[in-house]
């Protein structure tokens, strides 16, 4: 009698858990959204346009979190992880990539500690979060 309980008990708590899991929890409509997209980005892909490619590295990885519909864009390059925007900064706690990041090309904006521009990198990462979100 102990055995046959046993394995029952060992059959039924699984598939309840399963099925509270993939079926019961899904009416919650309020879960949380926290679901990160990701792509290979490099130089060559951005010198079309001219010499837009604002960063010192020629390959980076670029996400976008998508949590509750903020989108938080970054980029990796190495193992390091590095915020495009002060929101991703605050949320995640990434540094700006300074490191890899190219001066400006006017000198004057650079003697001012302006970096290159990376507003359309950013506009590449949010547009992976609505691709794909």
């Amino acid at each position: 009698m102990k055995n046959s309980l046993l394995k029952i008990l060992i059959f039924v708590i699984p598939i309840s858990f399963l099925i509270y899991r993939y079926f019961l929890n899904e009416i919650n409509t309020n879960k949380e959204t926290n679901i990160t997209y990701g792509t290979f980005i490099s130089k060559p892909t951005y010198m079309v346009w001219g010499d837009l490619w604002p960063f010192k590295v020629n390959n980076l990885s670029l996400f976008c979190k998508n949590s509750d519909n903020n989108f938080y864009i970054y980029i990796q390059h190495e193992r390091n992880f590095y915020a495009l925007n002060k929101k991703t900064k605050d949320k995640l706690g990434f540094d700006y990539p300074h490191k890899i990041w190219r001066d400006h090309p006017n000198f004057n904006l650079t003697k001012n500690r302006i970096n290159f521009p990376v507003d359309h990198i950013i506009d590449r990462g949010e547009a992976l979060c609505e691709k794909f979100g």
